[in-house]
């Protein structure tokens, strides 16, 4: 869970999304359900 809520909090400091997910080892895919979660769940808002 950490790793996911690190993930966001970058991908929020404007990192590009397609970096972020080779440094994780996820799919552009996987990174951008991380992301819709975590606005729907409210992790950072």
């Amino acid at each position: 869970m950490d790793e996911r809520i690190c993930f966001v909090a970058r991908l929020l400091d404007g990192e590009k999304m397609a970096a972020l997910c080779r440094e994780f080892a996820i799919s552009r895919k996987t990174g951008y359900k991380i992301n819709a979660c975590s606005i729907c769940s409210g992790w950072l808002g």
